[in-house]
Formats: C-alpha cells, sequence, structure tokens
C-alpha cells in the first residue's frame, strides 16, 4: 500500500493524470485522488530542473523555479498541453493559416 502511494505521487509529479495513473497502476481513479489530496500531493521540487521550491500559503503552488524551466519544460513536453485548445486561424492581412493556442 505505502509503495502504491510513493508510484501515485512519482507518476502524479511527472504529470499523468488520476485517470492515466489509475489505468497503469490498477487502482480507481478516486483512490488516486484520496492518495494525493491525503499527501498534499503538490510539487516541492522544479518539474524541470528538480530545484528545490518554496510554496507559500494561499498562494498557487509553484511548479517551476522560473520562466527559464518553464519554457524549456513546455518547450520539450508540447505533447502534454491540451490540444483540444488550439485552432486553426488565418491572418487577415496575407490570409496564412496559422495555429493558435487558445
Amino acid at each position: 500500500m505505502i509503495e502504491d502511494k510513493y508510484k501515485v505521487l512519482t507518476l502524479r509529479d511527472r504529470g499523468l493524470s488520476y485517470s492515466q495513473i489509475s489505468e497503469e497502476l490498477g487502482l480507481s481513479a478516486n483512490t488516486i485522488k484520496s492518495y494525493c489530496h491525503r499527501a498534499k500531493a503538490r510539487r516541492m521540487a522544479c518539474r524541470n530542473c528538480g530545484k528545490p521550491l518554496i510554496q507559500i500559503k494561499k498562494q498557487k503552488p509553484k511548479t517551476f523555479c522560473g520562466s527559464e524551466c518553464r519554457k524549456y519544460w513546455w518547450k520539450n513536453n508540447s505533447n502534454k498541453s491540451n490540444s483540444k485548445a488550439v485552432y486553426q486561424l488565418g491572418c487577415r492581412y496575407c490570409g496564412r493559416c496559422f495555429l493558435s493556442y487558445r
């Protein structure tokens, strides 16, 4: 059971959703949510470089140590973005099509 909790928190830190973790470990999604909620699964290290982060109460938890790490991580992990939020638009001036993230 303790090993399951460790695996859940590790996978959650990698950015997997509750449903993805439940499929991988064979546990229910509600169990995954409970583990994360009870453990207060806030990232305590930068998602990119692993540098420790200081979390401030009553503020949104930090995920990255700075904008450089955030940009680098999203550039290399663009497949983890919500692809439903990408729209194809056309330029009013030149008529070229381009993708826009909401």
